[in-house]
């Protein structure tokens, strides 16, 4: 639950700042930037799991004023996730 949360998370601070018809391409810069930010190398995904988990954390302290102990968790993508991923990265 808690990667598509912090999808939806992103979405959402991205709308915040442009809620406008260049939405979908203020998220693709967005996720650009967290991609070209964490580089690439062995930890790489870690480290876009720890951007995702700092939005959604900021996310939750936003809105819903609540700790979330799922958030502190370590998740690991299932094959699938993996696999459309890697469709979705080819494609770009």
């Amino acid at each position: 639950m808690a990667p598509l949360c912090s999808r939806v998370a992103l979405m959402q601070s991205v709308f915040r700042a442009d809620p406008g018809s260049s939405f979908w391409k203020s998220v693709d810069t967005k996720l650009a930037e967290i991609r070209n930010k964490v580089s690439t190398g062995d930890n790489r995904d870690k480290r876009i799991n720890k951007a995702f988990k700092a939005i959604l954390k900021k996310d939750r302290e936003d809105f819903s004023g609540e700790d979330n102990p799922a958030i502190d968790n370590d998740y690991t993508r299932n094959n699938l996730q993996v696999l459309v991923e890697g469709h979705i990265e080819a494609a770009i």
